[in-house]
């Protein structure tokens, strides 16, 4: 995990190393209670990253997802500066 910041916004990027999310799942996967079929998602209920999304819609900071298969995928949250009162 890193924090980094570029072009006026803050980036908590997330690297997973994993076995890479399909195109065809990388939408769906956002979605409540989807696990991707047959790829060791036996365990878990599929919401994390419904919450993720959910959450960084609300707050308007927008949830970036770059994978390929067989050579894992990193996930992004574009976090932006506060504007303080009177400025």
């Amino acid at each position: 995990m890193a924090l980094r910041r570029g072009h006026g916004v803050w980036r908590n990027k997330i690297w997973d190393a994993g076995a890479g999310i399909a195109r065809e799942h990388q939408q769906a996967i956002f979605q409540e209670f989807y696990r991707i079929p047959l790829r060791g998602t036996e365990e878990g209920f599929g919401l994390g990253l419904a919450i993720v999304s959910r959450m960084s819609h609300a707050l308007g900071c927008p949830v970036r997802l770059a994978s390929r298969v067989g050579r894992g995928s990193i996930f992004s949250v574009e976090l932006h500066p506060a504007v303080q009162p009177g400025n």
